[in-house]
């Protein structure tokens, strides 16, 4: 994203025409806004933000020579000349019209007598702005303070905003100066007690509360006391809406307040940040700027900010596209240093408290190096959610077949779990030049390390039929009914018949309904036709003493049936949907209802 984007200045002068003043101004409003982000980003030693400010005092000047003085309203996302918008952004985080409006400034100005040190103040107030406490002192303060000879603004008092009242010089706190409110300030109609109070002359002394007014347990003001002028704000405080806030609320309004004020670093400047990456002239501010993103970075992943850890690693590594030639290297060296030990660390400390976040800092990993794979396989190994393994699994999966000999010596490793998922990650990837590996795990001596590893094979494409054979003869059913699936997708003629030795064995019925139906969906699956005889035996297969399991074999016959979908096991099947025996004409209907119709 660039600076114009971030700061979305309105540029449509084709569409829209705009004098002259206002585009000269526009260009004026871009370089301030440049200007501070130069400030808040570069340390004080750093010449950048003096290149900065030279080039916006040089474009003020040229203004100020032209047109006399720079004046501008203040909407609450947008900055305005003669009406017209010259700066819009919504971004309650970086937006300058917000960071004014949401203290009362409501219009600004510099005349052309300004001078340097005046400019140089303003501009480190709002670089600066974030170290404020709310709680305690706002921009109209600061900016009274600072008592400008060349540098005016209008404000309006919060509390009283709602009801459009400008608080003049004689009743603001200091926070304002005597310049006139704009004429929008005035436009309020006011009816009943309120034109009144209009009338009346506005009381001289400020408002104060004695240490006898307050309690122990909240803030309380004797509204009895208020002036006259305020006298719609005692009803609105005797109201049963209002309530009064403990020393417990107030600390916790506090830290949501300061939160909301003090937004993480890298969301931002991140983007102007990159930019300035881009356009570093020499190598020393080209290291200067990756060190400040590296700063950035690890007060991220030390505040939990995985989200703005993400959009740095993404626009950094998007840098790459537009940096010259002579800086790849440089930043190639930053993202690879991306996976520092430390920071898979703290990565885990934050995933850990909070799994569910993992889709924050998802992009980041995809964006580590190949060479910091080992680090993300032992990262894999320290979480209990089975959700976000399977997420981690597959952001490595997805760097393809490069990241597989990071992944190889693994499969030695002691601990089963981290066997496991290395095994599911080469599924994932289902490069065949990994299949021995896998074929030796189809051996391990954990289960779920077998399991996986027949999975994984079943999705190559079963070349490893030898695999599948052992396996169908497990001692594990759940071992038996993958392999007996993955034999009759890929085993041919020599695997369909090892099924139907096994369907047609003493003993088969007895195995758990869920063993059978996988059997017997491998062998439609084979699609042979040589299957269907001997699937008809056993559908019409009748037993007079041995009745236990002979319904699911008559099931599975005929759903293996239905699964080959050839014309004559169709038939087959409309013949038993009309047998007198119920279990095999229950079987067939419900074969014919699941597959056909």
């Amino acid at each position: 994203m660039t600076t114009a984007q971030l700061e979305s200045p309105i540029s449509d002068f084709a569409d829209n025409p705009v004098d002259e003043e206002v585009a000269h101004a526009r260009q004026v409003l871009i370089a301030l806004v440049k200007t501070i982000h130069a400030f808040r980003i570069y340390p004080p030693s750093n010449p950048t933000p003096q290149t900065f400010l030279t080039a916006f005092w040089e474009q003020l000047t040229a203004y100020l020579l032209a047109y006399g003085i720079l004046r501008f309203s203040i909407d609450e996302f947008r900055l305005l000349v003669h009406d017209q918008a010259i700066y819009e952004n919504t971004d309650l985080r970086t937006s300058l019209a917000f960071l004014l409006y949401k203290d009362g400034i409501r219009s600004l100005y510099v005349t052309d007598d300004v001078r340097q040190e005046e400019i140089t103040r303003l501009i480190e107030l709002f670089a600066y702005c974030e170290s404020i406490d709310y709680l305690e002192d706002d921009i109209a303060t600061l900016l009274w303070e600072q008592d400008f000879d060349n540098i005016g603004y209008a404000a309006i008092d919060e509390f009283l905003a709602a009801a459009d009242i400008f608080i003049d010089e004689q009743h603001a706190a200091p926070a304002c100066t005597s310049v006139p409110a704009p004429d929008h300030l005035h436009d309020t109609e006011m009816i009943g007690d309120e034109a009144d109070a209009a009338e009346e002359p506005a009381p001289t002394e400020s408002l104060q509360v004695s240490d006898d007014e307050m309690m122990p347990e909240a803030t309380v003001i004797d509204v009895a006391s208020l002036p006259v002028s305020h006298r719609h704000y005692r009803a609105l405080a005797s109201s049963d809406a209002i309530f009064l806030l403990t020393p417990a609320d107030e600390d916790e309004l506090h830290r949501q307040v300061q939160d909301a004020v003090r937004p993480h670093f890298d969301q931002r400047v991140a983007d102007i940040l990159v930019e300035m990456l881009t356009l570093s002239p020499t190598s020393e501010s080209l290291q200067s700027i990756l060190a400040v993103i590296d700063k950035a970075l690890n007060y991220s992943l030390t505040a939990g900010d995985l989200a703005g850890v993400a959009n740095l690693a993404r626009l950094t590594s998007h840098a790459l596209t537009t940096a010259p030639i002579w800086q790849h290297d440089a930043i190639h060296q930053f993202i690879h240093d991306f996976g520092q030990r430390e920071r898979m660390l703290l990565l885990r400390d934050t995933l850990l408290k909070s799994e569910e976040r993992f889709d924050e800092v998802r992009a980041f990993f995809l964006l580590l190096p190949l060479e910091v794979t080992p680090a993300l396989i032992e990262l894999l190994g320290e979480f209990t959610s089975a959700d976000i393994r399977n997420k981690m699994c597959d952001v490595v999966a997805e760097k393809g077949v490069s990241v597989i000999p990071y992944l190889l010596p693994f499969l030695q490793d002691t601990r089963w779990f981290l066997v496991r998922n290395v095994v599911y990650i080469l599924g994932r990837i289902g490069d065949a030049r990994s299949v021995p590996q896998l074929e030796r795990m189809a051996d391990h001596s954990h289960l779920e390390v077998q399991r996986e590893a027949l999975r994984a094979l079943g999705n190559m494409g079963g070349r490893s039929l030898h695999v599948f054979l052992k396996a169908v003869r497990s001692a594990d059913p759940y071992l038996r009914s993958l392999a007996a699936f993955l034999l009759g997708k890929a085993g041919g003629i020599s695997g369909l018949q090892h099924l139907l030795d096994i369907v047609q064995s003493r003993g088969f019925r007895d195995r758990d309904p869920v063993e059978i139906h996988s059997f017997f969906t491998g062998i439609g699956v084979s699609g042979a036709r040589e299957a269907i005889h001997p699937l008809q035996r056993l559908l019409f297969q009748k037993s007079w003493f041995q009745q236990r399991g002979l319904h699911e074999i008559h099931k599975g016959a005929a759903e293996a049936l239905a699964i080959l979908n050839r014309e004559e096991a169709l038939s087959i099947l409309q013949s038993g949907a009309a047998s007198a025996n119920e279990s095999i004409r229950t079987a067939c209907q419900w074969a014919i209802a699941e597959y056909i119709h």
